[in-house]
C-alpha cells in the first residue's frame, strides 16, 4: 500500500523530474522499510509542492548526438529552447518580495527596541513630553524651569461675576473668564443665540436679568460695563444693529489695547 503511494505521488510529477528522478526515487524507497518509508512518502509530497508550484515547467531536455565519424572526444554543445516562469510562480515571487521588503521597512523604521524616556518636571505633574532615545538613561543633572502663567488675581470673583450675567458667561465661550479676540469676533453669532423669543433684539431678561430682580431695566443694563456698551442708545434694549457691531463695541472696554477682555475691564 505505502509503496502504491508513494508511485502515485511519484507519477504526479512533472515529466522531466519524473525521467531524470524517479526510478532513483523508487528504488531508494524500496531499500527502506518500516517508518523511513513514511519520512520518504512525506518528502515525495513535499516535492510535488515545490515542482508543481515553485519551478518553471522545464522544457525536455535536448540530446545531441556526435555525428558520424566525429571523435567521441570532441565536446558538443547543448541549446536550450528559451522559456518563462509560469504565472502563478511570478504571482507568488512578487507576494513573496512585497512582504520581505515590507518587514525589512518595518525593521529599519523601528529600529528595534527603543528606550521611552519622559522628559518633565522633577516633581509629579499632569503631563509630559513623551521622547524615544537609544541613549541608556542616566542622572537627571538639568531642570527645565517653565515660567507659570499669571493667573488674573480677580480670576475667583470674575468667576462669580461671569457666571451670574448670562451674556457674559455665554461670549465667554471657553470659560476662562476672558474675552478673547477670536471670542470678540464671534460676538454677533453668540448673542444672536440669546434671542430666545426670535425678535431681532435682546431684551435685559434674555441679557440675564433675574425675574426677581427689583432693578429697573434701564438701571440693569447701565450696572453692567458689557450691557452698557452693548446698549449704545441706552434705551434698555440691545437692537439688531448694535448685535451686529458688537465687536467694534466691546472693544471699547480694552483699556490696555491689548485685544483681550479681562475680567477687570468687564466687570462693575
Amino acid at each position: 500500500m505505502g509503496r502504491w503511494l508513494y508511485f502515485c505521488v511519484l507519477r504526479l510529477h512533472p515529466r522531466p523530474f519524473r525521467r531524470r528522478f524517479g526510478l532513483e526515487m523508487l528504488s531508494i524507497f524500496d531499500d527502506h522499510a518500516g517508518g523511513k518509508r513514511g519520512a520518504l512518502l512525506v518528502d515525495a509530497v513535499i516535492s510535488l509542492v515545490r515542482q508543481r508550484l515553485l519551478r518553471p515547467a522545464n522544457p525536455e531536455p535536448v540530446i545531441a548526438t556526435a555525428a558520424v565519424g566525429q571523435p567521441s572526444d570532441v565536446p558538443v554543445f547543448h541549446v536550450f529552447e528559451s522559456y518563462l516562469p509560469r504565472r502563478s510562480a511570478l504571482a507568488q515571487g512578487a507576494v513573496l518580495t512585497v512582504a520581505f521588503f515590507s518587514s525589512l521597512t518595518f525593521a529599519v523604521g523601528s529600529g528595534g527596541y527603543i528606550q521611552r524616556l519622559l522628559i518633565a518636571p522633577s516633581s509629579p505633574t499632569h503631563f509630559g513630553i513623551p521622547v524615544h532615545s537609544s541613549a541608556p538613561p542616566a542622572t537627571v543633572t538639568t531642570e527645565v524651569a517653565v515660567k507659570a502663567r499669571s493667573i488674573d488675581r480677580l480670576f475667583a470673583e470674575a468667576d462669580l461675576y461671569f457666571g451670574s450675567l448670562r451674556l457674559l458667561d455665554a461670549l465667554d465661550v471657553d470659560r476662562d473668564r476672558m474675552i478673547s479676540a477670536r471670542e470678540i469676533r464671534a460676538a454677533p453669532a453668540v448673542l444672536a443665540g440669546l434671542d430666545r423669543d426670535q425678535d431681532g433684539k435682546l431684551s435685559p431678561e434674555e441679557c440675564g436679568l433675574p425675574r426677581i430682580s427689583q432693578r429697573q431695566p434701564l438701571e440693569f443694563m447701565a450696572a453692567h460695563p458689557v450691557l452698557r456698551v452693548l446698549d449704545a442708545d441706552h434705551d434698555g434694549v440691545i437692537s439688531t444693529a448694535e448685535i451686529g457691531s458688537s465687536p467694534v463695541a466691546l472693544k471699547k472696554l480694552d483699556k490696555d489695547h491689548d485685544g483681550i477682555l479681562m475680567p477687570i475691564e468687564v466687570m462693575q
